[in-house]
């Protein structure tokens, strides 16, 4: 699991911090939170720590693993 380099800068979302140049985000069904940055989609529930959502429709997984939450845009 890929860590965030020490240059990033982060911003904290429903309390989990993610890079503050993503530019969407969405709640997870039951834990952690989807956000996507440098075109990805990723998934984080742990500080400092991100995996990459794997499959070749990545945005179809986070839309069934979010349960009744929205994809947000982040400004």
């Amino acid at each position: 699991m890929p860590r965030y380099s020490n240059l990033t800068q982060l911003t904290r979302v429903n309390g989990h911090m993610i890079p503050a140049k993503s530019t969407h985000y969405a709640m997870g069904a039951k834990h952690g939170v989807y956000f996507k940055w440098r075109g990805q989609w990723n998934f984080t529930a742990v500080s400092n720590f991100y995996m990459r959502v794997p499959g070749d429709a990545p945005q179809s997984v986070v839309e069934k693993s979010i349960g009744d939450n929205k994809i947000e845009v982040l400004k």
